[in-house]
């Protein structure tokens, strides 16, 4: 896959009198709307394929090596690492998640302190010839590039709460490339360290819900 800077803004309705589609907004775990740039956990849902909320783990090709690798975690009591959601672009304030619309994915890296000081931002990482997909890094520099860019879409629900996957299909350059758009899921590494670390495409994606930090 060859990855392309937004080098676009996302455009209007051509057509006048035609109002935009808004997405539904994401909810966490107590039902209220999730906002940007406010700290939550991604948690698997209950009674899933086992493992805990999300969190950093050793590089999958120098476990010695920053940057770290975004895994589950692999005890089901934890919560895993804080994150928060910001927009693109850029905008102040915390405005509401909503599904389906592209987002930077960045680890509190403070709550608790971070080892490894350059991995905060979620990236996209492709993966030697014969591994086949893609995992999911957390580096220390934010640009541009469209494997930065991740979706929450809407997975289901769980009694009356709402349940959701992760994706990776960005839509925020209308004059970009189209790519091949892959939900995420978190597959024991058994070729590596046995890490549930997070791949794409996913056969079996990754069910979570959003609990505040």
């Amino acid at each position: 896959m060859t990855f392309t800077t937004i080098n676009a803004q996302p455009q209007p309705s051509s057509i006048i009198g035609v109002t935009p589609t808004v997405a539904p907004l994401v909810r966490d775990t107590d039902g209220k709307p999730v906002r940007e740039y406010v700290s939550y956990h991604i948690v698997p849902v209950p009674g899933g394929a086992g493992g805990g909320g999300l969190t950093l783990g050793p590089n999958r090709r120098d476990p010695k090596a920053c940057p770290l690798s975004v895994v589950q975690s692999l005890r089901e009591a934890s919560l895993g690492r804080p994150i928060f959601f910001g927009s693109v672009p850029h905008a102040p304030g915390n405005r509401v998640v909503r599904t389906s619309t592209d987002y930077h994915i960045t680890f509190n890296s403070t709550n608790p302190p971070i080892i490894c000081k350059s991995s905060s931002f979620w990236k996209l990482t492709e993966l030697n010839a014969h591994a086949r997909g893609y995992f999911i890094d957390s580096v220390s520099i934010l640009t541009t590039e469209l494997q930065y860019l991740f979706k929450i879409e809407f997975a289901g629900r769980i009694g009356r709460e709402s349940v959701y996957k992760l994706s990776y299909c960005p839509t925020v350059c209308k004059t970009c490339p189209k790519v091949h758009c892959m939900d995420v899921g978190a597959p024991i590494d058994h070729f590596a360290d046995g890490l549930r670390r997070l791949k794409l495409p996913a056969a079996s994606p990754l069910i979570v819900r959003f609990k505040k930090a």
